[in-house]
């Protein structure tokens, strides 16, 4: 079952989960209140009450080029979107028994999206690239990422483009943080889930 922060089956307990969140951990500067703004939401997978998955969302006006616009607290609110971004998907610590519900709380997420928000007519994702540097010992050009994202050599692509998102583009110096810089050069990467969020999620 899907809820959000502004449905009627949410309930506040829910927003502890999102400090579960091993793509975006949750700090001062990157507070959950800015995961909760108008020009965000969070919606989550149900079972017996509990989440377990979590999809964090910003509503933003086309293509960001750094996560620091979506995540940390004083950035400027935006009015007028037109893209849906999905910078966070995870599994909570709760066991599942709906397979692959990552990949089907973003289909019907952005099915939730399309209804209820027509002006957003583009629904993408800011991810990182968790393990090029392990493949890269120094920073590559953007031709040769590109080939390792559609090659499906890094789990974060591979997630993304067996469920139908194809590779859009890659973000140099996207994320700055001690972390991202470690495990990708500080690089990103957008998958374009557009053109099939209307059609079944692969399993």
């Amino acid at each position: 079952m899907l809820a959000h922060l502004r449905s009627d089956n949410f309930s506040t307990h829910f927003l502890r989960y999102i400090t579960q969140d091993p793509v975006h951990s949750i700090t001062e500067q990157r507070n959950i209140e800015r995961r909760c703004r108008y020009d965000r939401n969070v919606f989550f997978w149900i079972e017996n009450d509990i989440p377990v998955a979590v999809l964090c969302v910003a509503y933003t006006n086309g293509l960001l080029d750094n996560i620091d616009t979506i995540l940390d607290s004083d950035s400027a609110v935006c009015m007028n979107a037109d893209h849906a971004i999905f910078y966070s998907v995870f599994r909570t610590d709760t066991v599942s028994t709906t397979q692959n519900a990552g990949a089907k709380l973003i289909r019907e997420s952005a099915h939730w999206i399309k209804d209820n928000l027509p002006q957003i007519t583009n629904f993408v994702t800011m991810s990182p690239i968790p393990n090029l540097s392990a493949h890269f010992s120094a920073p590559p050009t953007l031709e040769d990422i590109m080939e390792f994202l559609r090659a499906q050599k890094d789990p974060v692509a591979k997630f993304h483009i067996r469920n139908g998102a194809r590779v859009l583009r890659v973000i140099p110096n996207a994320d700055n943080s001690e972390r991202r810089r470690a495990q990708s050069y500080g690089v990103m990467c957008n998958y374009d889930y557009t053109p099939n969020m209307v059609n079944p999620i692969n399993n």
